[in-house]
């Protein structure tokens, strides 16, 4: 089903458009070999709270039980798509 979107639904997904895109440059910009992803997490948590927003994947799924622990999901290189962040450095 498609859903046609308001002007003020566009202009609210082209803004946070633009604050992912600030989010993710700055994670870019700090991925370097010896960073761990959880170090990583932390940059993008404050990234995110510094523009206004709540990262969405940080306690998704409490109400059903352990919630996910962090800001964003991160893998290295050949593991899991969708992994926690940890001190294993890049």
């Amino acid at each position: 089903m498609v859903t046609i979107k308001k002007e003020k639904q566009i202009e609210a997904l082209r803004e946070s458009g633009k604050r992912l895109a600030l989010v993710m440059k700055e994670i870019g910009e700090n991925v370097k070999a010896g960073i761990d992803t959880l170090a990583l997490d932390t940059i993008a948590e404050n990234a995110i709270l510094k523009l206004g927003g709540i990262p969405a994947f940080k306690n998704y799924g409490g109400d059903i039980g352990d919630p996910y622990p962090a800001s964003i999901c991160a893998s290295l290189n050949d593991e899991i798509v969708h992994g926690i962040p940890s001190e294993k450095a890049i």
